[in-house]
């Protein structure tokens, strides 16, 4: 269901704000927002919305940023990938808490 135009105008002012905020402070970044605008039996139509800013040269860079923007270039994910990047996330964050334990733990 395609959201009132007042929202659709919100959104492209808040995403607008965002991205000059950090193109202003040399921050990475990246928003999506997406809507169906129509569907029938035998399709969906989509309308996607995204605003991005990295710079590697000027040192603005985040590989997950970087990533992020990459994914959103793309029409359709697969489930089988979303779910391997979930458990990416969720190996990382386990690896994380176990160097942060060890470096709590008195010598």
């Amino acid at each position: 269901m395609k959201p009132e135009d007042s929202v659709l105008q919100e959104l492209k002012q808040l995403s607008a704000r965002m991205h000059q905020l950090c193109v202003d402070n040399d921050i990475a970044f990246v928003a999506c927002y997406s809507y169906e605008v129509s569907t029938n039996e035998t399709k969906s139509v989509e309308s996607r919305h995204t605003s991005a800013y990295i710079d590697e040269e000027k040192g603005v860079f985040s590989s997950s940023v970087a990533a992020a923007c990459e994914i959103l270039k793309i029409k359709s994910v697969s489930r089988e990938s979303i779910l391997m990047l979930e458990a990416l996330a969720d190996l990382q964050g386990k690896v994380r808490k176990v160097i942060s334990d060890s470096d709590n733990v008195m010598h």
